[in-house]
């Protein structure tokens, strides 16, 4: 597996347009997640659970939709979700609704508009 411990991963405003790969979930050891500004489009994939040790997650101004996977609230190193500017089309999502305690103690910011159309 490549990659495995690479910490930062910021592929920010380069437009892919494809859904989110699976495959960023094989990054375990990122602290740092930057993938705004791409034109990713589907759902975040359930996958991203695996990412216990992200700090910074930021898929701000996507084409992001449907619900925000409820296993994001039991991801108990984020401290910088920004989720803003993407479609998500789901009601309050646990995130937001029901965070569980470790993210609570975590959490110093959150980025959550949605626009839908």
């Amino acid at each position: 597996e490549k990659f495995t411990s690479l910490a930062v991963h910021d592929l920010s405003s380069n437009f892919f347009g494809i859904q989110l790969p699976n495959s960023f979930c094989k990054l375990t050891s990122l602290v740092h997640m930057d993938l705004n500004g791409n034109n990713f489009q589907g759902t975040i994939p359930y996958c991203f659970k695996n990412l216990t040790s992200l700090a910074i997650l930021n898929l701000e101004a996507n084409y992001l939709e449907g619900p925000i996977p409820d296993s994001i609230s039991q991801m108990c190193s984020l401290k910088v979700p920004d989720l803003s500017l993407n479609q998500f089309n789901s009601p309050l999502p646990t995130l937001i609704r029901d965070p569980s305690d470790c993210l609570l103690n975590s959490l110093k910011e959150l980025y959550f508009i949605s626009i839908i159309q």
